[in-house]
């Protein structure tokens, strides 16, 4: 029997399971709401491993919401997954936020609790994670400080001068004390370079600013964001399988088509002639007409189509067995599965 604490941030409702040998399984699963209790940051998970004795356990965190009725839940898009050693600490928080160790050695160096660098980092995260997206822009687009050190599927990291966190603070929530902060800022410095690592700052930057300093500052990316990329992905699956795109015809639909960029700026980042941006657009919306995006089953689709493609009686079309909802009403007969 292995003994795991898992602990969540409060408020959390979440479904936990666990397997072995790398792969989940169904028989470890518990559902566990912490509620708003501070004095409860987590619970016991006991996963029994059938006396396989595993090296390591496969724990997966999703978050659960619930709505309507009160126990009518909707399971959410996996957020933590990972393998740990038997009897290790799970810290699945919603917010990323420097370990225990460097927020106690950074009080340590301040006039504050370890309990108050603590909530300034958190505050720290809520307002660097609210400007996520002008945090990239600036990062990628803008000619900015290239600040972004490095991502994953869930989280980000941003190298930002201490005044550029201070003011981010300040915008989003003034009732923090300013050390307080620059204390969090040091929690987050050490708790980065504890990982064998530190941030390199290019001269004509470093020349530029005084003191030449930044410190890392990670988040966790919301839930939104991260269904945002999953659709992005899904899209792109559509684009090249369903309506089978080249990858330069489904990049030039997308940018152009969904998002709307002009092609001849598009063709710009591209590198390449604002016509070869048109033609693969071009190419792309005649095969999206022709093949469709969904599943491609004809028995099972809904399209949409132009009035002059209806039947004359308005409702049926016998030749190709499909039905329409007319213009003066509705289809009534009984839906049925």
């Amino acid at each position: 029997m292995t003994t795991t604490r898992v602990f969540l941030a409060r408020g959390t409702c979440c479904r936990v399971s666990a397997g072995f040998g790398g792969e989940l399984e169904r028989f470890g699963s518990v559902d566990q709401s912490l509620g708003d209790d501070p004095s409860i940051h987590g619970w016991d998970l006991h996963i029994d491993d059938g006396g396989t004795g595993a090296a390591e356990t496969m724990v997966c965190v999703c978050p659960i919401v619930r709505i309507d009725a009160p126990f009518h839940r909707v399971q959410l898009s996996v957020f933590y997954r990972t393998l740990i050693r038997p009897g290790a600490t799970l810290c699945c928080m919603e917010r990323l936020l420097p370990g225990e160790d460097a927020i106690r050695d950074a009080a340590a160096d301040s006039e504050y609790t370890a309990d108050a660098v603590e909530d300034a980092a958190k505050v720290i995260h809520d307002a660097v994670q609210s400007n996520l997206y002008d945090h990239y822009d600036s990062a990628l687009n803008s000619g900015g400080p290239d600040n972004l050190l490095f991502e994953v599927s869930d989280e980000v990291y941003f190298a930002f001068s201490p005044r550029e966190v201070l003011r981010q603070v300040k915008d989003y929530d003034d009732s923090f004390d300013e050390n307080q902060l620059l204390a969090a800022i040091e929690a987050s410095l050490n708790h980065f370079q504890a990982d064998g690592r530190t941030i390199s700052i290019s001269g004509t930057l470093a020349r530029h600013r005084d003191p030449p300093s930044f410190y890392p500052i990670g988040v966790r990316k919301t839930e939104e964001w991260q269904r945002g990329e999953a659709h992005a992905l899904q899209m792109f699956e559509a684009y090249t399988s369903r309506a089978e795109m080249s990858a330069s015809e489904a990049l030039d639909y997308w940018v152009t088509e969904r998002m709307g960029k002009r092609a001849d700026r598009w063709a710009g980042f591209r590198d390449v002639g604002a016509e070869a941006v048109r033609k693969n657009r071009r190419q792309a919306r005649d095969k999206v007409a022709e093949n469709g995006l969904g599943s491609g089953y004809e028995n099972n689709n809904i399209t949409a189509v132009s009035e002059e493609e209806m039947p004359d009686d308005g409702v049926y079309d016998d030749e190709n067995d499909r039905y329409f909802m007319p213009f003066d009403g509705y289809l009534t007969h009984t839906d049925e599965e």
